[in-house]
């Protein structure tokens, strides 16, 4: 943990990096959900914030998500919990 401590404030041109391609990859995926109504994947959580933001309509939004994909989409649940569904 000390060699992670000591390296970060020695290339903060990394941090810069790393922090300038999340913010363009959650910026794409914004972008790509706006063009389609599908749920996003985002990249850890999945589409767990599909989920809670329609918590209260959950089927009723998993139906529309499926007539505008076509029928057929992959969930997929968070990184860690191996929870994606065919």
């Amino acid at each position: 943990m000390d060699a992670l401590r000591s390296f970060l404030p020695s290339y903060p041109e990394l941090l810069l990096a790393a922090l300038c391609f999340l913010s363009l990859a959650a910026l794409r995926l914004a972008v790509r959900a706006r063009r389609q109504r599908a749920p996003v994947s985002w990249p850890v959580v999945g589409m767990l914030p599909f989920v809670l933001g329609n918590l209260g309509r959950l089927f009723d939004a998993t139906t529309d998500a499926l007539r505008e994909c076509g029928g057929t989409f992959v969930f997929r649940g968070p990184w860690l919990a191996r929870a994606d569904f065919w």
